[in-house]
């Protein structure tokens, strides 16, 4: 496998099968949340899991079942809490750093390389997305192959981290 790329969407015709345990619901609510709704349509319409897992849960199903990717995600969530690699690099939410510290805050600890996306919100440059990137096993982290471009790297322009 090429390790120098990201897959997306690479079996459109595997699709995903609503969760009907409420119990796995709950813990992957818990973890990996949809920020754009509320967590009672969340988990009933699970439009949020069926993006993540048709996009890129599909391209290692090969090697994970659907359980088997949501267990990982859970997993991954539990062994790499973001807030506490934030606060030992002197990152805290409610303030402003640059794109690159909040980068360099990052790969410091898991010594590879996130994508981070930011978006305008009322002015203000806001971080919105921490992506972590993984080989196609998911046995490795690895820096992630495209980095956005949407945190202004390489400038002094304040991104506020909530």
């Amino acid at each position: 496998d090429n390790v120098s790329v990201a897959l997306y969407n690479c079996y459109p015709n595997r699709k995903f099968r609503p969760m009907t345990d409420k119990k796995d619901q709950a813990e992957l609510e818990k973890r990996w949340p949809d920020l754009t709704s509320t967590e009672y349509a969340s988990m009933r319409y699970q439009s949020f899991w069926k993006y993540q897992y048709e996009k890129h849960g599909t391209c290692c199903s090969d090697f994970y079942s659907q359980r088997a990717y949501f267990d990982f995600a859970i997993n991954l969530k539990d062994r790499t809490d973001l807030l506490t690699i934030f606060r030992s690099q002197g990152v805290t939410p409610g303030s402003t750093y640059t794109g690159d510290k909040i980068n360099s805050s990052i790969a410091s600890v898991t010594r590879a390389l996130p994508n981070l996306k930011c978006l305008y919100y009322q002015g203000n440059l806001e971080l919105t997305e921490i992506g972590l990137c993984f080989n196609r096993t998911t046995v490795a982290m690895m820096s992630c192959p495209r980095i956005s471009t949407s945190c202004k790297f390489g400038t002094n322009k304040a991104v506020t981290f909530r």
